[in-house]
């Protein structure tokens, strides 16, 4: 690895620590962590981003459901 590359990844270990102590005192604050606050905890810990439907395709499949029934 360059030295460069050495550098930008020290960079953004920075800003990952930068941003996990944020969310953790939003936490502490009682506050509601936003998506990116979730998904970089996840990252921290090794987990994968949480899929978060389409909200487009959810009212098509809610409307879908309205016409024909849901599924049951």
């Amino acid at each position: 690895m360059s030295e460069i590359e050495n550098q930008q990844q020290w960079a953004d270990q920075v800003q990952l620590e930068r941003e996990l102590e944020e969310a953790f005192q939003d936490i502490e604050d009682g506050l509601f962590l936003t998506m990116r606050q979730v998904d970089l905890l996840r990252f921290a810990c090794g987990l994968p981003k949480k899929r978060t439907p389409n909200p487009l395709l959810t009212e098509v499949f809610n409307d879908f459901a309205k016409t024909f029934g849901e599924n049951k």
